[in-house]
């Protein structure tokens, strides 16, 4: 005989986490995303400072920025990892996962300036802060999700 499983009815026999840990879990993320954003701001400001004594010390503007974004996408790379999300995924596949999504969301970055300056006239600046915006927040969700997972073969638990 064949046995039928419902997957959409919850189990209502399971037990349930307490309220207390209830609570505390919901506001685990937006601890989260605050230790995110100290991150980032760290990792602009030393981009900024990089870039600036390169620069003034002789080095070209392409080359101040190389620098500036090597130094600084390594120093995001460990705190994202070890502060921010406290992954313990392997370090060659966030290395993977860190770079392919930094690539990708220049390469969107550049697509949507364009479109937004070609298709509907936004002037540059404003452009560049609205777009940048809106993928800081799908970059965070990326981040938990894919890039800094906690442990090598799931998910993040929160």
């Amino acid at each position: 005989m064949c046995e039928l499983r419902s997957t959409a009815v919850p189990n209502l026999a399971a037990p349930r986490k307490p309220p207390a840990r209830r609570l505390i879990a919901s506001m685990r993320l937006p601890f989260v995303f605050l230790r995110y954003v100290g991150a980032s701001l760290a990792t602009g400001a030393t981009d900024q400072v990089v870039f600036g004594v390169g620069v003034y010390s002789g080095m070209s503007v392409a080359r101040g920025i190389v620098a500036a974004r090597l130094l600084s996408s390594m120093l995001n790379l460990w705190l994202n990892r070890q502060y921010v999300f406290r992954s313990r995924a392997d370090l060659a596949g966030t290395l993977l996962r860190y770079y392919g999504c930094m690539a990708l969301n220049g390469a969107l970055t550049y697509v949507l300036l364009l479109v937004a300056r070609g298709n509907f006239g936004w002037p540059l600046i404003p452009a560049k802060i609205t777009i940048e915006l809106t993928l800081f927040l799908l970059s965070f969700r990326l981040s938990r999700t894919v890039i800094f997972r906690r442990e090598s073969h799931g998910t993040q638990p929160f």
